[in-house]
């Protein structure tokens, strides 16, 4: 671990949870959708409402959970969050009816709804400017790792015949966020509320908000283009990308765990290399290259429709690969930028506007991919999101000119 830098003693447990965590999550990240219309009869268009529905949720917790962290610290959170997202997820393999599904799906927006910025915080704090980049890579890389160990295991177990295989995957992810609470536990002296602001005479200054944040004009504009490449990247990939593999390439729900470890084998193996080739780079210019290759990415998926079953999973893995060189850009260089941007004393709330990117993606992408695939247009969907790509790097340009 030295090797990669890592600083010894709470980051390395910070990662060890991220680790932990992953591989529960791993098991059952590409399936929901899956499991909602071939194991529990949903139309897709119920299925893309709940998640859409569950964003919806997790975008009006997320300022509230800024302001959380930075009042009374980010491992306070962490603490109430985790032994709620256990509850949720076990709850999901229990899922019955559109009801039942909205109700869990809500509970878990709830209580995930500020994990990611109090972890990115958290990690933020335990390490100076010039680590977070690299830190920030390294937990991507190992939570990557831990993904792709889930979907395999997944992969061996899950049968859309039998319920009570995802009902146990679901039970297992659900225990891995008690182990990471254990983990969050032992971090006594981190993740504290914000440092106050003094002056330069060390008398206190009136404490910041959201209003500070929402002044920011480097903010807003990296946001307002990081957003439109989320929806076309992260969000669709999540909303769609099992349902167009399963109904128009045809592929057995099997292959999903073989795609997904192809993404998370090229994010170990490249990770470190891309974290010494992009030091001292533009980090907007970096973007512009994420663009291109999720764009990239996306026609490659589309071309596997044409195929075979052992030619499309090849067709579909490389499109993993091209948007996993992507996403080792972007994991190091997106939060180092927020946080760069961020004064210690609104550090919570940047990192919660950060957050909000993912659950406004969350919010429209299901709902986007629903329009296209629930009438069978997955073709046009997906050059639909090539083009947003495009359109994103012009926007990611304009803004290191």
């Amino acid at each position: 671990m030295n090797a990669l830098g890592i600083p010894t003693g709470p980051v390395r447990r910070v990662l060890l949870a991220t680790l932990v965590n992953a591989i529960g999550n791993g098991m059952t990240l590409t399936l929901f959708v899956v499991y909602l219309t071939k194991v529990r009869g949903f139309h897709i268009g119920q299925a893309t409402a709940v998640l859409a529905a569950m964003s919806v949720v997790g975008l009006a917790c997320s300022p509230l959970a800024g302001t959380f962290i930075d009042k009374i610290g980010a491992r306070p959170l962490l603490l109430v969050s985790l032994p709620m997202m256990a509850v949720g997820v076990a709850a999901n393999g229990h899922i019955r009816s559109l009801a039942s599904a909205l109700v869990i799906g809500c509970w878990n927006a709830v209580a995930s709804g500020g994990n990611w910025s109090a972890q990115s915080t958290l990690m933020s704090r335990m390490v100076d400017g010039e680590q977070r980049q690299r830190m920030f890579g390294i937990n991507f890389m190992i939570l990557n790792f831990g993904i792709g160990a889930g979907g395999l295991i997944s992969a061996s177990i899950v049968s859309l015949s039998d319920p009570s295989t995802f009902e146990t995957l679901y039970l297992v992810d659900g225990c891995s966020f008690l182990l990471v609470w254990g983990v969050i536990m032992s971090l006594r002296g981190h993740g504290g509320p914000s440092p106050k602001r003094v002056a330069d005479d060390g008398s206190a200054m009136k404490q910041r908000g959201w209003g500070h944040v929402a002044k920011d004009v480097l903010l807003r504009r990296y946001l307002v283009a990081a957003l439109l490449l989320m929806i076309c990247g992260y969000g669709n990939m999540e909303a769609g990308l099992s349902y167009f593999v399963t109904t128009t390439v045809h592929l057995p729900v099997s292959r999903l765990g073989i795609i997904m470890a192809a993404n998370t084998a090229a994010i170990v193996v490249a990770q470190i290399f891309m974290l010494k080739r992009i030091e001292g780079r533009s980090r907007t210019g970096m973007l512009v290259v994420v663009s291109l290759l999720w764009a990239a990415s996306w026609a490659l998926n589309a071309s596997s429709a044409f195929m075979g079953v052992f030619a499309a999973t090849l067709v579909l893995c490389l499109g993993q690969v091209v948007f996993a060189v992507g996403e080792t850009i972007w994991a190091p260089v997106a939060p180092a930028i927020i946080n760069d941007l961020a004064d210690d004393d609104v550090r919570g709330r940047y990192n919660s506007a950060q957050a909000m990117l993912w659950t406004v993606a969350g919010t429209l992408a299901p709902m986007f991919a629903g329009a296209f695939l629930q009438r069978g247009n997955g073709f046009l969907w997906i050059s639909s999101l090539v083009v947003g790509c495009l359109l994103a790097a012009v926007v990611f340009a304009d803004l290191k000119r």
